[in-house]
C-alpha cells in the first residue's frame, strides 16, 4: 500500500519560504539533521511524492501543518493498490438528480477534507443512493474505502474490529478489549492513510419511542466514536446516513468546521424523470404529485408504478383514489413507531389544524414540559417543516404526512 504524500502545488511558495526562515541553510542541511537522503528532501521541496512518515517529519522540522499543505488527490490513484470493500452497498444503476447535493458533498469531503459528513432525511428520500453515488464518484481520492450497514446492529467492538482489520490489511488482529483503545487504533489508521468509511442506516443503533438521537442500551459508545473521529486530527472521512440527524454531529457541525451535515429534501424537478420512466400521462399534473409526496423518490416510484399499472398512466384518476395506500402507509408507519408520545401528540395537532402552528400555541395546547425538545426532535427526523408566518416561526406537515396522520386512530394527547 502506497503511503506517499506530496505538497499541494498552491503551497509550494509557502514551503520554500518556511525553509528560508528555518535554521537550515540548505536542503542538504535539513536532510542531514533528519537522517534522510538528499533526494527525499529534494522530492519534498519540488512537490514529488514522499513517504508519509518522512513527509510529516520534514513538515514538523519546518514548522508546517502537514495536513493543510498535503494533497491526496493524485497519490491514491497512482498507487495502483487501492483497497475497496463495498460490503452490502446497493447497486445504483438508476439515479435521479441531486447534482447540487453531490457537488457540495464532494467539496466538503475532497476539497475541504471534512472528518465527518452526515446525511439525514425521511425514509425513501434517497440517502443511501446518494451516499453510494458519491462514494463511487470520489473513491479514487482515497487509499481505502469501506462500506458497512448498521442494519443488523453490530456492537461497537465488532464494528471497530472489522474496520481495523480492513485498514491494516489483515495485520492488526490482536486488539484491546476496550472501546476507547480500539477507537485509538482506528484513528491511527485514519491518520496514516486517506480513508473513506461509510456507515449506512445509523438509525438502527438509536432507540425508538424517544426523542431523536438517543442510543439503544449497549450502543452508547457509538457516540464516543463520532466525537473522537470528529474532533481528533486525521486525513480521512466518515460518511453516515440516518433517518434522524445526530445531536453530536449537530453540535460539532458548522460552515467552517471539519464536520458537516446535510438534511435531504425534495428531489424536485428531477422526480419527473421517474414519471417519464414509468410512462405517466398528464404532464401538467406531475408537479402535484411531487408536492404532495414531498419529492420523496421511493414514494414517487411506488405511486408511479400504481398509476401505470392500475390507472393506465392517468394521474387524474389516481388523484380521485386513496393517495396514502398500503406501501406508503408502511413507509410512514416505520417513522411513526419511532416517535415518543409527546411527538405523536404534536403530529396529531398539526394534522388536525391543517395549517402552520406556532410553538407558543403548541405549548398552550400541550401543558407539559418538553414541547420544544419534541419539536426539535421532529425537525431532526424530517417529519415536520418550519414555515415563517408574519415574523413568527411556525410548524406544519408535508401533505402526505398530514394525510397519513389524519387517518390514524387519535390517541389522547399527552397532558
Amino acid at each position: 500500500m502506497s503511503r506517499s504524500l506530496k505538497i499541494d502545488p498552491k503551497f509550494n511558495a509557502k514551503v520554500k519560504s518556511a525553509l528560508k526562515r528555518s535554521s537550515f541553510p540548505s536542503q542538504n542541511a535539513l536532510a542531514t539533521e533528519l537522517g534522510l537522503s538528499r533526494s527525499t528532501v529534494n522530492n519534498f521541496m519540488t512537490g514529488k511524492p514522499v513517504d508519509y512518515l518522512n513527509f510529516v517529519e520534514i513538515c514538523q522540522k519546518l514548522g508546517l501543518d502537514w495536513k493543510s499543505i498535503s494533497t491526496f488527490e493524485d497519490f491514491a490513484s497512482e498507487s495502483g493498490n487501492l483497497q475497496r470493500d463495498w460490503g452490502n452497498a446497493p447497486d445504483i444503476s438508476i439515479f435521479y438528480g441531486r447534482t447540487e447535493e453531490l457537488a457540495r458533498l464532494e467539496q466538503w469531503i475532497v476539497k475541504e477534507k471534512c472528518r465527518i459528513v452526515a446525511l439525514s432525511g425521511m425514509g425513501g428520500i434517497g440517502k443511501t443512493s446518494l451516499a453510494v453515488k458519491l462514494a463511487r464518484k470520489i473513491q479514487d481520492k482515497f487509499e481505502y474505502v469501506i462500506w458497512r450497514s448498521l442494519h443488523h446492529t453490530p456492537s461497537i467492538l465488532e464494528l471497530l474490529a472489522e474496520l481495523i482489520e480492513f485498514l491494516s490489511n489483515g495485520q492488526q488482529t490482536n486488539l484491546p478489549e476496550t472501546v476507547n483503545s480500539r477507537i485509538t487504533y482506528l484513528i491511527k489508521y485514519l491518520e496514516q492513510h486517506r480513508c473513506l468509511l461509510v456507515l449506512d442506516d445509523w438509525e438502527n443503533i438509536l432507540v425508538s419511542s424517544d426523542t431523536a438521537g438517543q442510543y439503544r442500551q449497549g450502543y452508547e459508545d457509538y457516540r464516543n466514536l463520532l466525537k473522537r473521529v470528529g474532533e481528533e486530527q486525521h486525513q480521512s472521512c466518515l460518511l453516515i446516513t440516518s433517518l434522524d440527524s445526530s445531536l453530536e454531529i449537530s453540535l460539532m457541525a458548522g460552515k467552517t468546521q471539519p464536520v458537516r451535515s446535510m438534511q435531504l429534501g425534495s428531489l424536485g424537478e428531477a422526480a419527473k424523470e421517474i414519471f417519464r420512466e414509468k410512462g405517466l400521462l398528464e404532464e401538467s399534473r406531475w408537479q402535484t404529485l411531487i408536492e404532495f409526496y414531498g419529492g420523496n423518490a421511493l414514494c414517487l416510484n411506488l405511486v408511479s408504478t400504481r398509476i401505470r399499472d392500475v390507472f393506465d398512466g392517468k394521474i387524474s384518476e389516481f388523484l380521485d383514489s386513496t393517495l396514502v395506500f398500503r406501501e406508503i402507509r408502511n413507509l410512514l408507519d416505520a417513522h411513526f413507531e419511532r416517535l415518543s408520545d409527546l411527538e405523536k401528540s404534536i403530529m396529531y395537532i398539526l394534522a388536525r389544524q391543517c395549517q402552520p402552528v406556532a410553538l407558543r400555541n403548541l405549548r398552550k395546547e400541550l401543558t407539559v414540559s418538553g414541547v420544544t425538545d419534541a419539536v426539535d426532535s421532529l425537525l431532526r427526523r424530517s417529519l415536520i417543516e418550519k414555515i415563517p408566518v408574519q415574523d413568527e416561526t411556525c410548524f406544519t406537515l408535508q401533505s402526505v404526512v398530514m394525510a397519513y396522520t389524519t387517518k390514524l386512530p387519535q390517541a389522547q394527547l399527552v397532558n
